[in-house]
Order: structure tokens, then sequence, then C-alpha cells
């Protein structure tokens, strides 16, 4: 048994947790030994490769490190990569960052979020997603967190960078099980918080076909108070609604299967479900509780309190649940020209906030891609991407908006080492995209836009030796414009109805070395970003109480530029002690 400090960044409380954890398997293999840093694949550029001969700027977190750290989420994953950040608001609602460029409350995200290399069906550009799908991390093989823009290989919207979560396949070979869980308490909260996972694969045909199954349950209770603000417009004090309102109660799991017939030829079948349960489904800023505590006076405590809009004396609807369903089929041929995937893609995703808003998102998408495999001084990948995402937002039961989307692009990147020991990149993506967004709740015409860009990479990088690489790389991102709903219904002038397209270069060069007998690993970046046409966020009055602004629309800004330094150092003096520190620094 251990004891684990857990800390929820930015809200400042902490709790004390008494985790434990087992495994089982029946091998004739014995105990796999702990791969070395220098030794961890990735597949960043969709090929497998040793993580220090990726000329990217990449963090990759092995499952025994997610273990180490107690990872439940994405926020989990910030204390371990330099220039990711995220603003925590809720489960499934934290605003991701990377190198600074952020997502917009009104606005979809600059980072993609994969999830065994498909995107979520709640991520549509026209009319905006302020946040992104948020999984329970168990039985995952790895992340890899992509920083800078990546939009080659990967696309619209990832300009900040790209998070790959990478579940564990079937192992066709031994029977498995393991399980874990903890028991914490949180200050000026509650002790009854629980999180349980478990896992079992079974080889059905040895060598052939096994499946692999996941379940977990998170079960938290809260620490942030609700409090309804509005009766202090009309002279009354606020009201509390609920203590220790914030509960999070997720449930959910994944089966796996596994088909390799060997001659060039496997597939993975993925079915996924999660349904996340919320007390309040998010913060907002502590000024509304000063507010209403100078006005009404109250003493409510601003850091801990999540203000709520509503009539005086009438019971208040708080809390959201959400049901995410995805499929996912992976096929791979070995065909005379190189290997050829197939992803496709289907998810759902049903929310109900407080019984009032309610979002039904579907999509489904398809990836075909070609990778050579001859190892030569001339390697390449090739591929096609389409995409058909649509949403409905329901208000009080009445019709609210509904937006749709239709995506397609063509992409190749090839990498020639011209000379010995040095390798030029060259990627380029065209990616178009339709989109049609229609403001029920006034009733407006639906607006349509076609937005389209060339989204090019050129890198070159030399391998010193075998424990040193160089690398100097200019990209560019982009992210496609969409439309607003009008929150307000029409009371605000400084509402827009439509925004344009933005889109970064970014240029960076890098090393990535090893020192003392492979047992220090240095990593390093620089880069400076150019940002034009920058979606940025325009607060319109909402209709209660009156004249307080906390409905956001998107509009396009003036240009900005940032620059900054980020570092990883992994250091082993021993095979069983590890010792990883990382830094950065960010100016804009």
């Amino acid at each position: 048994m251990t004891t684990q400090r857990r800390q929820r960044p930015g809200i400042g409380r902490h709790a004390w947790a008494f985790a434990f954890a087992g495994c089982a398997s029946m091998s004739a293999h014995g105990q796999e030994r702990r791969v070395d840093f220098e030794e961890i694949i990735v597949t960043a550029q969709k090929v497998d490769q040793r993580i220090q001969d990726v000329p990217i700027s990449i963090k990759a977190i092995d499952d025994e490190t997610l273990a180490t750290i107690n990872a439940d989420g994405l926020e989990d994953l910030t204390r371990l990569v330099p220039s990711l950040t995220m603003t925590n608001l809720s489960r499934g609602g934290n605003q991701v960052q990377i190198r600074g460029l952020g997502s917009n409350v009104a606005s979809v995200g600059t980072v993609a979020i994969y999830n065994d290399g498909v995107i979520s069906a709640s991520r549509i550009q026209s009319s905006g997603t302020f946040a992104e799908q948020d999984s329970v991390i168990y039985d995952v093989e790895r992340v890899e967190v992509l920083r800078g823009p990546q939009g080659t290989l990967y696309g619209e919207g990832s300009f900040g960078g790209v998070i790959n979560i990478i579940s564990k396949r079937p192992d066709n070979q031994d029977f498995q099980a393991s399980f874990a869980g903890s028991v914490f308490d949180v200050d000026e909260g509650s002790s009854d918080n629980t999180d349980l996972q478990g896992m079992i694969n079974i080889p059905l045909i040895k060598e052939t076909l096994a499946v692999r199954a996941v379940g977990y349950k998170l079960d938290h209770d809260g620490y942030i108070d609700a409090v309804n603000v509005s009766p202090v417009f009309f002279g009354l004090p606020a009201e509390l609604v609920e203590e220790d309102a914030n509960t999070e109660e997720v449930t959910g799991g994944r089966i796996l299967a596994t088909l390799n017939l060997g001659e060039g030829f496997d597939a993975t079948a993925i079915y996924k479900t999660e349904k996340t349960e919320l007390g309040i489904t998010s913060t907002t800023s502590p000024h509304l509780i000063d507010l209403a505590n100078s006005l009404g006076g109250t003493s409510f405590r601003p850091d801990f309190t999540q203000a709520l809009f509503g009539p005086p004396l009438t019971e208040i609807a708080i809390g959201g649940e959400t049901t995410v369903d995805e499929g996912i089929l992976e096929l791979n041929f070995q065909t005379p020209l190189g290997r050829l995937t197939s992803v496709t893609g289907v998810g759902e995703v049903d929310q109900d906030n407080a019984n009032t808003l309610a979002t039904d998102s579907e999509s489904w998408s398809e990836e075909i891609r070609l990778t050579s495999d001859n190892d030569g001084q001339l390697d390449w990948i090739v591929g096609g991407y389409y995409r058909d995402a649509e949403r409905k937002i329901v208000f009080s039961g009445f019709p609210f908006a509904e937006d749709a989307l239709t995506q397609w692009s063509v992409f190749g990147q090839a990498y020639w080492e011209f000379a010995p020991r040095l390798t030029a990149t060259l990627g380029l993506r065209y990616e178009s995209q339709a989109s049609d967004v229609t403001d029920q709740i006034n009733g407006l015409p639906t607006v349509s836009g076609d937005f389209d860009s060339e989204i090019p990479k050129l890198g070159i990088d030399f391998k010193v030796d075998e424990d040193t690489l160089l690398y100097a790389s200019v990209a560019k991102g982009f992210r496609a414009g969409g439309a607003n709903v009008d929150q307000s219904l029409g009371n605000d002038a400084n509402y827009v109805q439509t925004f344009d397209p933005d889109e970064i270069w970014s240029y960076e060069a890098g090393v990535k070395t090893s020192f003392l007998d492979r047992t220090l690993t240095v990593n390093a970046t620089i880069f400076y970003i150019d940002w034009s046409d920058i979606q940025i966020d325009r607060a319109i009055d909402a209709l209660v109480p009156p004249g307080t602004t906390t409905q956001f629309i998107v509009v396009n800004g003036e240009n900005a530029h940032s620059f900054g330094i980020e570092a990883d150092v992994y250091y082993q003096p021993t095979p069983d002690w590890d010792k990883e520190r990382s830094n950065d620094r960010l100016w804009s």
C-alpha cells in the first residue's frame, strides 16, 4: 500500500490518497524489463520511430509513469510536459494550451486530441466548442504530446500541437489481468472519494486472436459550493444552493479485439463507452462572488464558490451528464508499395446540462494512408482524410442551434537523406472544410462557410552521432472560421455572427542528446511563432441578470507573436532509479 498526495491544479486544495494496485500474468516469457528512455518507440509521425530520432519537440509518457503519478485525466499530464497547460473547469471542460496558443471559451481549441487515432465527435469548428473529451487514462500504452503545429499529418486545428492517447492492444500470447484503486479525502470537502479500475486480457486463439476489456469507476465528492448570485440584483442576499457541489462520477470502459492473420494483415476493433455525471459543469471567475458579497452583504469564499444565476427563492437545477460512445476499426495491409492503413471512427456524444441545455453530437471519419518501408534514402507517407460531423443543441425543450461540417484533405510527407546523416523533411497538406450553422433561437437563416488552406512543413535534421540529433523546421498551422449563435437574443449591439480563419507560422530549432553512457538525456527546443487574425473571445450581455457579461462569441483580433524555450531532462543513474525534470519559458 502506498500513500500519495493529490492536488488539482488551480484549485489549491489537497487530498491524501491511499492507493493499491496489482496485476497477474500467465506467461512463459518472464517479467518484462523496463524500457530505457532512449529506446521509447512513438508513432508521432504515424510510423514507429525511436523518440530520440524524431525531429519534433515531443514528450512521451509511458504506462509506468502514468501509474506513478496516478493519472486519471488530461490535467495530470501538465506536471510532466513543458509548455502544456490547462484551465481546469471540469472533467471534459478543460481548455488545453501548448506554447501559449490557447483555446477560447467559445471556439474550438488549438490542440487536437486523438484517442486511438480518432478525434472526438464533439469537436466541431462551426459555432464553436470550448472543450475536448477527457477520457479516463487507465491501461494506456503511452500518451504522446507533440508541441508545435502538426497540420501536415494531423490537419486543421492542430497548430498548437497534438495529444495522442494510445490504448494497450490485446496480447495474443498470454492471459493478463490488472486492477488499481484508491480512497482519498479532500480538505474542506469529503472523505468519500474512490477510484477503481481493472483490466483482463484473454488470448482466444494464440498468436491470432485476442480480446482485452477495461473498466473503471471514479466517484469523487466535491469541495466547491454552488451559490445563486442573482438575488443580489434585487436587493436580496445571495443564496447557497448546495455545499460541496462539484461532485464527479465517471463510469466507463472499452473492449478491444485484435486479429493477426500473418502475411502482412492485422485488424483491431475498439468499442468505448463513458458516462460522466457532474454536480456542477464549470467554475466561474471569483470576481462574480466578490460582487455578490459586496452588494448582498454575504461572505462566500470566492476561490471555492461557483456562481449560478436563477430566480430568487426558486429551486435551481445544477449539474450535467455526458455519455460518449465510440467505435474504431484499424486495418493494416502489407503491399508491394508499403504499409496501407485504414482508420475508421464513429462516435456520438450526448450532453445534458442541468436539464436545460442538451447537446447531441455525431461524427464519422476515415483516414487511409500508405507508408513506405524501404528504409532507404527516401521514405514517405501519403494519405487522405474525410470527416462528417453534426451537432444539435436544445435549450429548455426548444431548438437552439444546429451546426454541421464536412472536412476532407490529402497529405504527404517525405524524408530524404540527401547527404550522410543529413535529412530533409518536406510535407504538404491540402485541407477543405464546409460548414453550416443555423441560429434557431433567433430565427436567423443558415450561415454557410467554405474554408481551405495549403499547410506546408519544411525541416532539416543532422544525426551527429547515435546519441545526438540537431533539427530545425518551419511549419504552418491553420484553423477554420465559423459562426456564432446570439446568446443575448438580439440584445447586444456587439454581436457579430461570423468569424474568419486564423493561422500561424512557427519556426523552431532543437537538440536531442544523451550523456554519461545514456544515463542523462537532454531534449531542448527554441521556437518563435507569428499568429495572424487570431480568434479571440468577446463578451456579450446575457439576459439574466441584466448587464452581466458571462456569454462569449468569437471574433477576429489583431496579430500576435510568441517565443520561448522548453527542455526535458531525464536522469537515470541506475536501472532502478528515475529522476526527471521539465521546464519551459514562454514570452509573448
